[in-house]
């Protein structure tokens, strides 16, 4: 009896880890920082992370207009406006933006503004291919902080795995002074794994491997020892035969302890599994 006692207490054990780690990796995990290493590319430590770089060859602005300003988007490289007077972004923006002198009754016409030589509006850099955003892990969606000249624009990450469309849109229509929201909806925005040919193994990946070589030297040991040993043949070449005969009523006995918050189970209890 003292030796069922002890293994169902180290199954208990065991269990209690094995629940840990997979808890830890599926709350954890979602909130590890992106490892920066290009304006449009961010590693976690677990393999997965956002690449935007397909939108590097679109060959225009992602935009999104109202009635009085335009926001010019190209996520991962400078992209140059072909307005005449433009001087601001004229060289190439990562996220440029368009101030209306009056607004209008509708949103703005963003051809009209792109391509003619306006001179009712102005123009603001916001970001360039030199001053690279910031990406950043939130409880909800990633995103990409873009802070120059005290002014700070956000575009968050919307994942639209069931879209292959890239689209650009406000998070409200108030426009601040500073601090505005951006929101990128594409597939391309979908945390993926990123690490295919690496050799980085999880942590739940070690525990079991340690396990299962332990029981592989525990078992092929054991025959052979047995068998060259004691000259053992049949299932008397299995160490702690008896043991291993009754260890799916040890589980189960360690699963009905667990449940049970560490009372000992009774009889129903056994009838019920």
């Amino acid at each position: 009896m003292a030796l069922v006692y002890y293994v169902r207490h180290y199954l208990c054990f065991i269990l209690f880890i094995v629940i840990n780690i997979e808890i830890s990796r599926s709350l954890g995990l979602k909130n590890l920082s992106c490892n920066q290493d290009g304006p449009c590319h961010c590693v976690k430590p677990d393999g997965m992370g956002i690449d935007l770089t397909p939108l590097s060859n679109i060959t225009n602005f992602l935009t999104v207009a109202t009635s009085k300003v335009i926001f010019f988007y190209h996520p991962c490289s400078n992209w140059p406006l072909k307005a005449q007077n433009n001087t601001a972004c004229a060289n190439g923006a990562v996220l440029c933006f368009y101030k209306a002198a009056n607004a209008s009754n509708s949103s703005l016409d963003v051809n009209h503004v792109e391509t003619t030589n306006v001179t009712e509006g102005e123009f603001q850099l916001l970001a360039s291919a030199t001053n690279q955003g910031t990406f950043e892990t939130t409880e909800f969606d990633p995103q990409i902080v873009y802070e120059s000249d005290g002014k700070k624009n956000t575009v968050k990450l919307k994942c639209t795995s069931t879209s292959s469309t890239t689209t650009l849109r406000l998070e409200k229509d108030s426009i601040e002074p500073t601090n505005n929201v951006l929101i990128l909806e594409s597939p391309h925005s979908c945390l993926k794994d990123l690490n295919h040919h690496s050799d980085h193994i999880s942590g739940a990946s070690v525990f079991f491997l340690i396990v299962a070589s332990f029981f592989a030297l525990y078992f092929f040991g054991g025959m052979l020892v047995l068998k060259f040993i004691r000259g053992a043949t049949g299932k008397e070449m299995i160490p702690n035969y008896e043991f291993w005969a009754n260890f799916p009523n040890l589980v189960k006995e360690a699963f009905l302890y667990v449940v049970s918050c560490g009372q000992r189970p009774s009889s129903d209890s056994y009838e019920r599994i």
